[in-house]
């Protein structure tokens, strides 16, 4: 059964303590031709593809920046405001792809890295750095290896959202109108998580990211969106393993 329908609001992570700041309008009228399975997710991925192409190139700027910002942060002992304006900007752009892309909303991204009225993402520059963590390429290989638990945690539940997506939301939306709360809900957390991953590794933060997902409203449909992720990087694991134990 679909969830029932809630009165449009911005809905945002609602604590100081979980970071970044994200706020995303939930979708009210969802675009019906976007649902139809393989030929809606299609259609988006091409129309996605200019974009796409923009986001990487700022994210290659990005990249660049932060191969010079820990000299900064070691002789200043400030973070280079260049680096994180850029990097936070692409939080920014990043976040509307993925909404557009799992029909969080039906809102073009544009190529704009600064917030839009309904998606946006707020992140502090940090005042002081840690030094430690600024060492070149000795912090980013201790974030990297810091993050492994986290980064498991996020790709079970971004596994789960995007299953649930392709495989489950396209029909309400395509028969109702009406895209499924609880998996905007879920989704948004989703967002944010990978966003905080790359906040940390970055070193936006030295804070290690919150794990949190928001079970207060639709708990057993979002713990079945999380066992449905870990089913399938199980079955990806074992069909990997399985394919390296097979080869000639």
């Amino acid at each position: 059964m679909p969830d029932e329908p809630q009165a449009p609001q911005h809905v945002s992570n609602g604590s100081t303590d979980i970071y970044p700041t994200l706020t995303i309008t939930p979708p009210t009228h969802p675009n019906r031709f976007f649902a139809f399975p393989v030929l809606g997710i299609l259609v988006k991925s091409i129309l996605l593809i200019p974009v796409g192409v923009w986001l990487g190139f700022v994210t290659i700027a990005v990249m660049i920046l932060q191969l010079i910002n820990p000299f900064i942060i070691l002789l200043t002992g400030k973070y280079w405001s260049t680096a994180a304006s850029l990097s936070v900007g692409m939080m920014r752009l990043w976040a509307r792809y993925v909404a557009y892309l799992y029909g969080f909303s039906d809102r073009y991204p544009w190529y704009s890295r600064q917030n839009v009225e309904w998606c946006a993402v707020e992140m502090a520059t940090p005042t002081n750095p840690n030094h430690l963590f600024a060492i070149p390429l000795f912090g980013f290989l201790a974030r990297s290896v810091l993050l492994i638990p986290f980064y498991v945690f996020t790709s079970v539940v971004s596994s789960g959202v995007g299953v649930t997506v392709y495989l489950v939301c396209w029909a309400p939306v395509l028969f109702t109108g009406r895209y499924p709360e609880s998996v905007f809900e879920f989704g948004r957390n989703i967002i944010r998580l990978n966003l905080s991953l790359w906040a940390y590794l970055t070193g936006l933060s030295d804070k290690y990211p919150n794990f949190s997902i928001d079970l207060s409203s639709h708990k057993n449909k979002k713990i079945a969106i999380i066992v449905v992720g870990i089913l399938f990087e199980v079955i990806y694991l074992l069909g990997n393993v399985r394919s390296l134990l097979t080869e000639p």
